[in-house]
């Protein structure tokens, strides 16, 4: 029954009911007029194709209920990834199915209403595949899915099948927080701590270009300023910034905790550039939090990875009070580093020592939380304050100098869930800034501008720190005592208990800061 269900609103309307419909209405013509060789050949091989495309239709159900324990609804999907039988060959079969027995029923019957039936069935599913199902696939079934996209076609099928390396069918159950099933891309950096810091002469520092965030489809550009707004970078820089952001003074910023906050310098491709980034607490205590963006640009095959990394914490118009520390790893989420997912915009950096020893011990961290429930954030009081090096949106803002916004939470973004945090002018620059709640608990990193369809907005939407970045974070070294570990196995085993479970989770997965 679950499967009938199932096949009766889709294939069973889409492959049958319309298609009759379309006969009735508009009648048939067997053979097309054509002569009677010519005649019989169409409907015999309309009815090849047909039998066909029931036969892979068929072969496609049974894979369902059997191996991904699901159906083909999006109400009733699978739970694992099914990459056997014809999935071997193509990604959607069951649409390679209908679509098959489509062709064979509008040249078998001679109806040229299911010939244009086929071809908007072809269309709707052309656009509908890459833009919603994929996104769903890779975000429910993680690395798994994006090794089986890259090596399998999505509508014409392999010549030969493709064998998985490591397993047939990956075994990812939905229920089991896809999202931090996600790998963690990678990349050690090839230039030598030396080189990295030899490369970034106080000259480059202040020629390179802050970093502008992502832009998605629900974002505008930024109205540009009246001509006689004085805020060209031809006027000169202002001396204040856009309130309510305030800069944060040269003898406050080398204090705790002001001066783990710092700026991030990278090459990206051909060009310097730099973000924003803070020092959290970590086993290593070498780890600093910044954007996926400011790592790694996302591509489906080979990412590109930034290059002569260094942090400069407490940097204040060229001034690097505490030294330069150099990248060794980076990190950042597959589905960042390969799809480009807004909620999946952070990575970390490890950093060599300094002269006194590893950064957190020397100048301190901000603790750090994950999976906070949402029910803790409340709008227009949760209070952030939000750090960042940014270079726009006036001449003020030239980069050079740390800016501090104290923002209320203003919701979550519809499709990313990422916190809006307002008001706050900040821009290039200041990505991967850290979201600071009280207690000195970094909560999320700067992502993007949160301005929908409003071009003189002044709301920031930063990444939710969740399972994945919990994973993230504990690949470069995070770090979790025994202790921890046994309090957030006991909160994963109560039954589902809403937010009592959410908040007991939340709770063994929030880490003090070290203060110096």
């Amino acid at each position: 029954m679950r499967q009938l269900r199932a096949i009766g609103p889709l294939p069973g309307v889409v492959a049958f009911a319309v298609p009759l419909a379309l006969c009735l209405a508009w009648g048939t013509n067997l053979g097309w007029g054509l002569p009677a060789p010519l005649a019989a050949a169409s409907v015999g091989a309309g009815l090849g194709l047909a039998f066909l495309g029931l036969r892979l239709m068929h072969s496609t159900i049974t894979l369902f209920a059997r191996e991904g324990e699901g159906t083909l609804a999006p109400w009733d999907p699978t739970r694992r990834l099914v990459v056997t039988g014809p999935y071997h060959r193509v990604r959607n079969p069951m649409i390679t199915g209908v679509f098959t027995l489509l062709c064979g029923e509008a040249l078998a019957t001679g109806s040229p209403a299911i010939a244009v039936w086929t071809a908007a069935f072809g269309t709707v599913n052309a656009i509908y595949m890459p833009l919603a199902e994929e996104p769903g696939l890779v975000k429910r079934f993680g690395e798994d899915y994006l090794d089986y996209k890259r090596n399998v076609p999505r509508w014409i099928p392999r010549l030969t099948p493709w064998l998985p390396a490591l397993v047939v069918v990956a075994a990812l159950a939905l229920m089991a927080a896809p999202a931090g099933a996600s790998t963690i891309s990678s990349d050690r950096v090839e230039s030598s701590p030396a080189d990295a810091r030899g490369y970034w002469t106080p000259e480059r520092m202040r020629e390179a270009t802050p970093l502008e965030g992502p832009a998605f489809p629900d974002q505008v550009e930024p109205a540009p300023a009246p001509a006689d707004s004085g805020a060209s970078a031809a006027a000169g820089p202002t001396l204040f910034a856009d309130l309510p952001d305030e800069e944060i003074s040269p003898s406050l910023d080398t204090l705790y905790p002001e001066r783990i906050h710092g700026r991030l310098f990278f090459k990206i491709g051909p060009s310097d550039a730099s973000c924003s980034a803070t020092v959290v607490t970590s086993h290593n205590r070498n780890v600093i939090l910044t954007a996926g963006h400011c790592l790694v640009t996302p591509t489906p095959s080979e990412p590109l990875w930034s290059t002569n990394v260094i942090f400069v914490p407490a940097y204040y118009d060229g001034a690097t009070p505490f030294g330069t520390y150099a990248g060794t790893v980076l990190r950042a989420p597959s589905l960042w580093s390969f799809e480009g997912f807004p909620e999946f915009d952070v990575g970390t950096v490890n950093l060599t020592a300094g002269p006194g020893g590893q950064i957190e011990d020397v100048l301190g961290s901000r603790g750090i939380s994950f999976n906070r429930p949402g029910d803790r954030y409340k709008k227009n009081k949760t209070e952030f304050q939000i750090f960042g090096y940014p270079g726009e949106p006036s001449a003020f803002y030239d980069a050079e100098r740390p800016i501090l916004c104290r923002s209320k939470f203003k919701g979550f973004e519809l499709f990313t869930d990422s916190p809006k945090a307002g008001p706050c002018n900040m821009k290039e620059g200041s990505s991967g800034g850290g979201y600071v709640l009280s207690g000195g608990i970094l909560n999320s990193v700067v992502s993007h501008t949160a301005c929908g369809t409003d071009p003189n907005c002044t709301l920031i939407a930063g990444t939710y720190l969740g399972d994945t970045a919990f994973s993230l974070w504990k690949q470069a070294g995070g770090g979790i005592s025994k202790g921890r570990k046994k309090k957030l196995n006991a909160c994963k085993r109560k039954p589902k208990q809403g937010g009592k479970k959410a908040n007991c989770i939340w709770e063994a997965q929030q880490f003090e800061p070290t203060r110096r």
